[in-house]
Parts: structure tokens; sequence; C-alpha cells
């Protein structure tokens, strides 16, 4: 607990101190440590009513046994995650990544969340530049939001003046598409647009359609930023209800007029967005506010449109696809995982008044919890909370060891490699062929990574399955300093070919 203390000052101190532009940072991050001291009290409650049920000496003592070494294994897991307060993720990274060339690696969490904060902080730059009247170069809001949609921890405010122009944003471009405000029911903005249709035509209806629903999700992240999220969920409801009914309502038109990957990406990501939003709403004891059914049923309609529509990495890039195939797969996973420990913990009492669980639902839970272990890179944060929630279903079955939770720990760090059929473990510090390689690949992903017609004749061409054949290629390369585009991706092909085995995605366990 030492830890905890000398984290909390240091919060305080940070808070004090801190500049502006880290100050809403070092908030949450003092809420994560308070948040974490709270699921251990939790923790620690539920061992001593087993403690006090058991009626034998000897299990007694080994329930005291293991809740010490729980103690003390998660004042380790503590120790590993408690980062300096007064700064933001991204600030951390960059000054992680100027003393080891090769981090963040590709396919990490601290990559994506790098990227995308500084192509937030690029769009930033412009929109605080915005005034009323003429503005020589306007920002666009499609890219604005996609930024946070991909990766919405990039959503970062200096202060409220940054809130007031965005807000800004959202107007000129209201204005600009004579656009709808987000104020309407889904289907009164569905069917004011079908009348539009009538005299504007649809190259008009559809940008201004898109700037509706990109103002709703936009209004969403505001009450994230304020850990209000049961008042995002139903601005969520009707951000995916506009672009479900305008589905059902135009289904006649081509896909390049609408996005062709709408339905695989936008959809996808704000299914997941609101299952994440109810499960924080969970998490802060207000259950009976979500719709636990529909929660689940969002969860597997991810994970079902995951497995029948992967985003494939050689047509849409690494970004993307860690994005909206790895990202959507995992956090499906933890929200369901929320849902079954949810139904597990409906209070029940056996005769001696003591409270019950439902075990069936409590491995279910375990295992979806171990699902998004395999699915989150390995320096994503939330595989932290996923041990958590672990032991946590392991000690309300009863009888748990510390030796089941490491094992169930080292099952998901064996299953690492599955996460992504690319670099065989994403973000692998230890693997001497992707540590030797990373940096070239990162800065060809930045410079081409959406090449299509180099990367699949490339992947066409390349029949290597084997790390040991890859290294042969590998070798080819060096000697030629991979002076030919084509010649570079074709060593990432070559890459995405060496794991084929890539994890189930486990839509329904029912």
């Amino acid at each position: 607990m030492k830890k905890y203390e000398e984290a909390l000052t240091a919060v305080e101190i940070a808070i004090t101190n801190a500049d502006l532009d880290y100050r809403i940072k070092t908030i949450q991050r003092k809420a994560e440590i308070l948040r974490a001291l709270n699921r251990f009290n939790q923790i620690e409650k539920m061992y001593k009513e087993e403690v006090e049920r058991e009626e034998n000496d000897a299990r007694k003592k080994l329930y005291q046994d293991e809740k010490t070494k729980i103690s003390d294994y998660l004042s380790n897991l503590a120790k590993q995650n408690v980062h300096k307060v007064d700064e933001t993720p991204w600030m951390r990274i960059k000054r992680l990544s100027a003393t080891k060339p090769n981090y963040p690696a590709v396919g990490s969490s601290d990559w994506l969340l790098y990227t995308s904060s500084v192509e937030w902080e690029e769009q930033m730059t412009l929109v605080r530049k915005l005034q009323y009247g003429y503005n020589a170069q306007m920002p666009d809001l499609q890219q604005v939001s996609n930024i946070i949609l991909e990766e919405p921890r990039a959503f970062a405010l200096r202060s409220n003046d940054d809130l007031n122009k965005l807000q800004m944003l959202l107007s000129f471009s209201q204005q600009m598409r004579n656009a709808i405000g987000p104020q309407f029911s889904a289907e009164k903005i569905i069917s004011t647009y079908n009348d539009r249709l009538k005299t504007e035509g649809w190259d008009k209806v559809r940008p201004a359609l898109s700037v509706t629903v990109r103002a709703l999700y936009m209004f969403t992240l505001v009450h994230l930023l304020n850990e209000t999220p049961a008042e995002s969920i139903p601005v969520l409801k009707k951000c995916i209800d506009v672009l479900e009914l305008a589905d059902k309502k135009w289904p006649e038109k081509q896909f390049p007029d609408r996005g062709a990957t709408i339905s695989n990406t936008f959809i996808r990501k704000l299914k997941v967005r609101l299952a994440e939003s109810m499960s924080m709403v969970i998490s802060q004891g207000a259950q009976d506010a979500v719709d636990l059914e529909h929660m689940k049923q969002l969860c597997n309609q991810v994970l079902s449109d995951c497995e029948k529509h992967p985003a494939m990495l050689h047509q849409v890039g690494a970004k993307f696809y860690l994005s909206f195939q790895i990202y959507c797969v995992a956090d499906a996973h933890f929200s369901l995982s929320h849902y079954y420990k949810t139904k597990a913990c409906e209070k029940k009492k056996d005769e001696k008044g003591y409270l019950i669980y439902d075990s069936e639902y409590l491995k279910k839970a375990i295992t979806h919890y171990m699902y998004a272990a395999r699915w989150y890179p390995e320096d994503e944060p939330n595989r932290s909370v996923v041990l958590w929630g672990v032991l946590e279903c392991l000690i309300l079955k009863g009888g748990a060891s510390l030796n089941q939770l490491l094992d169930f720990r080292r099952d998901a760090l064996e299953q690492d490699q599955k996460l992504a059929p690319v670099w065989g473990k994403v973000g692998d510090r230890k693997s001497e062929f992707a540590q030797s390689q990373i940096e070239t690949i990162k800065s060809d992903f930045d410079r081409h990574g959406v090449s299509y017609d180099v990367v699949i004749p490339a992947m066409r061409e390349v029949e290597t399955n084997t790390v040991e054949q890859a290294q042969q290629v590998m070798d080819v390369l060096k000697k030629n300093n991979f002076t030919s585009d084509t010649e570079t991706v074709k060593f990432i092909s070559v890459l995405a070919k060496m794991k084929n085995d890539k994890p189930e995605v486990g839509a329904n366990l029912d």
C-alpha cells in the first residue's frame, strides 16, 4: 500500500504544480489510483467473507496465506503501472522514444496513442486559430473525428477555450453543409434528409448527414472526459440509430456514395464505445441504469462482424487494422466480461445470509477477460484491469488460489503472439528478429503503409510462411539496403504471413 500512498502524494503535488495543459490528465490519473484502491478493498472484503464462512482451520489458514500472496502480487502490479502523473500519456511515450530508438513499436498500444495524439495536436493547432468570419485554413471535421474514433484516448483539451473552439468548428461545419442539428430524434433526422433529397440531391445530403453523425459523436467525448458515461449513452444510441436507419432507408445507394467500409469501421467502433460506456456505468455501481441484454447484443454484433468481415492489413494499413479489428475484438470481449460478471453478482443469499454467485456466469466472465487479454497489445493498460477482473471472479467463485491466477496470466502471455497475425507478438521487445527491423517497418508504414498497388502484388509473389524463410528474405533485402519500395513492402508481407494462427473471435459462448 505504500506505493499507492506515494502515488497519491505525487498526484496532490502534481495537481498543485502541473501546467494547465496536463491538469485534466493529472486528475484522471488520481481517479484511476483511487479506483484501484477501491477495487483492492473490495477484494479484501470478499476474502474476509470466505474466511468467516470457512469452518475448517486449515482452510482458513490457506485463505489467509493466499490473501497475503495476492496482496503482494497486486502491490507489484501497481508498482509496474504507476507513471508520472504530471504529463499526458503521449508526452511520456515521446520521452521514452528519445532514449529507446525502437520504441514505441509498430502495433503497440503506445504507438497507436502516440501517432493519434500527434495528429490530434496538429488538428487542434488549426482549430485554435478559428475565428468568426473568414478562416484561411478550415479544419476538416471528418478528419478531427476520425482521429479520436481510432483512439479516443488521444482526445485532450488544454483549456475551456479548446472546447469553445471545437464547438465553433461544429457550428461552422453545420452551416457550410446545412446540416441538421443533433438535438432531433434519429427518425426526424432521417425523415428530414429524405425530404431534402427530392430537391437537393445525394451529393449535398450525404455530406450534411455525415456532419450530423460526427457532431453527435463529438458530444459524447465531452461526457466521457467529464467521467459522466451515463450521459453519453443516449447520444451514442442516437448516433448508431441514425446510421442504421440511413442504411435501411437508402439501401440502393452504391458504396462510393456512402463510404465503402462504414459498417465495418464507424458503426463497429460506435457500438464498442456504447458498450464501453455501459461498462463504465456498471463500474460506478449504477448497473440498474443499464440495459444489460442490449449491451450483450452490441458486443456479440461487433464480434460477429469482426469474424465475418475482418479488416485486412494489406488493404487498410497498420493503424487502421489495430484500431478497427484488434481493439474492437478486445474491447467487445472486455465489455462482455462486465456483462457476465454483473449477471453473476445479482444478489442472492444462502441459508446463512452470505451472498452467493453464479459460477457459470463467472466462468464466462473469466473466459471473456482472457479473450480480451489475448487480443490487447502487450503494453495496453487494460491488460492490468483484466488481471484485476480475473482475480475478482476467481475470488467470487470461492477457493481461488494464486496459482490459478498465475496460470491464467501465463496462458494470456503465451497467447500474445496470436493477438495480430502480423508481427508475431505485438509490441514484442525481446525478439531480435523483429527488433532489428522494427524501425524500418515503422518508417515505411509512415511513408506508404496503404500503398495498395505495391502491397497486393507483393502479397501474391511472396509465399513465405516460416521464420527461417523470412530470415533469408530479410538477408537478401539487407544486401539491397531496402532501396526499392516494392522490396520493403515484400518484407512487410513476409511478416504478415509469419503468423496465420490467430485466436478465434469467440463471438458467442452461450
